[in-house]
């Protein structure tokens, strides 16, 4: 079971990219720190090991690096590799329990996926919060075609220097799925 009893939740039309997580990430941490954890200075992330949030994206954790210097957070990173998604707690505690809110009623337009999900409680005490996105992301190889400067594996290594540690660094399949990213960069830290 979660350990939270508040989810949220984002709906955006278009792609799933790093952009639309750590935005979702960027508006949940500034709710907390509004509404019931003001100190909040660290924060755990469970992420599917594939799409967008994929371990070792130059995407995805460029936008993690943006994440955590903007909001001044340490991020804490667990991937779920492929083929063990079904172990992730969001698949069972979450999702199940929206679809059966949506049960029978018509999903005519975003307002109402909105309401409906909003509306989803349990018994134990579940209560998901949920909004649209209506900014439109695009992908990496959109922004290349439109002519855009994307980072590449070097600039980026340039740009993590000192701020993403491995607590698994000497067990090599560990290392790949689990790190943290500091907010700023800490000379004793290991260079992804």
């Amino acid at each position: 079971m979660l350990s939270t009893k508040v989810v949220n939740i984002a709906l955006v039309l278009g792609k799933d990219t790093a952009e639309t997580m750590c935005n979702l990430l960027k508006r949940v941490i500034q709710i907390k720190r509004e509404t019931t954890m003001p100190d909040l200075d660290s924060i755990l992330i469970l992420a599917d090991g594939g799409g967008a949030n994929i371990a070792n994206g130059v995407a995805w954790t460029d936008q993690l690096l943006n994440l955590t210097t903007e909001t001044n957070i340490t991020a804490h990173v667990c991937h779920f590799c492929p083929g063990s998604s079904k172990h992730n707690p969001i698949e069972h505690c979450l999702f199940s329990y929206v679809s059966i809110h949506w049960k029978g009623k018509p999903l005519l337009d975003i307002e109402h996926v909105c309401r409906y999900t909003n509306e989803t409680t349990t018994r134990k005490g579940l209560k998901v919060t949920c909004w649209f996105d209506s900014k439109r992301y695009v992908t990496n190889t959109e922004k290349k075609m439109m002519g855009e400067k994307v980072l590449t594996r070097a600039q980026l290594n340039k740009k993590a220097k000192g701020r993403i540690t491995h607590p698994f660094a000497s067990d090599t399949d560990m290392y790949k799925w689990n790190y943290t990213v500091k907010a700023h960069a800490d000379d004793e830290s290991l260079v992804a």
